[in-house]
């Protein structure tokens, strides 16, 4: 569309504004650069969004680690994002689009979510807060994130978060699975503290109920089948306040299957 066909759609451009949409959502929709969307909205006395005011006001949640929402998310985005260019990138499956908007709904931040193949992602500047997510364990390199401190009240929501990223819950067997690098794995099988139903059970954490083979390099699985993977199920998802849908789904099956 050329720019001055953009007039006969001014207050519609100005209500997506207004809405929450950017300059550069609103472009692509009329096929024109985001200057010209600026330029319009000035011309109509349309006060101007203060970018960096709008940045802090969707970091400020994840400076501390002192509510359910943020242990849960910072659980997830340790196990299941990446740091790219000043950019936090999450990408999930197409059936967990509702997740990516929980997320963007935490933060309460409005971007596009793009199509990847059959991923769809997000992406949030971080610049200026990176140093604020390192210190909580959330590192450019995956394989220097740790488990940050918090309450110990929150430790459950944190571990939630993590399963809800890098656990699997088989659809028809009744085994569930956590995959990530070797603290990660102990920190887990720790919180589940579900005792070994016979010796040796596992050959790098004998005195607890599963089964952990390493598969590259600080990569570790683990995995528990039958009613202890229902009672770890259980500690994971002691309540119903935060979760990933699809999971969640599968975990009241085996509730109803496990009375």
């Amino acid at each position: 569309m050329k720019n001055t066909g953009l007039k006969n759609y001014t207050q519609e451009i100005i209500k997506y504004y207004q809405d929450g949409k950017t300059l550069r959502e609103i472009a692509k929709i009329y096929n024109v650069s985001h200057n010209a969307i600026r330029e319009l909205l000035i011309k109509n006395n349309i006060k101007m969004r203060n970018v960096s005011r709008q940045y802090k006001n969707k970091m400020y949640v994840m400076y501390k680690i002192d509510n359910y929402l943020t242990a849960y998310w910072y659980g997830f985005l340790i196990c299941d994002s990446y740091i790219n260019r000043n950019m936090l990138v999450l990408a999930l499956k197409k059936t967990d689009i509702e997740h990516l908007k929980k997320f963007l709904s935490f933060l309460n931040y409005q971007t596009e979510i793009k199509n990847i193949k059959n991923l769809i992602s997000v992406n949030i500047p971080v610049t200026g807060e990176y140093e604020i997510l390192k210190n909580n364990g959330l590192c450019y390199l995956k394989r220097n994130r740790f488990i940050p401190v918090m309450d110990k009240n929150l430790v459950g929501y944190f571990v939630r978060g993590m399963f809800d990223a890098d656990g699997g819950i088989y659809n028809n067997e009744y085994i569930i699975s956590f995959s990530g690098k070797f603290e990660f794995i102990k920190f887990f099988i720790e919180y589940l503290n579900i005792p070994a139903l016979r010796k040796k059970h596992s050959k790098l954490f004998n005195n607890y109920a599963g089964i952990c083979w390493k598969y590259n390099n600080n990569s570790y699985c683990y995995k528990l089948s039958g009613i202890v993977a229902y009672q770890a199920l259980q500690k994971i998802y002691f309540d119903d306040k935060i979760y990933l849908d699809r999971k969640f789904k599968l975990y009241q099956r085996y509730k109803k299957e496990f009375k």
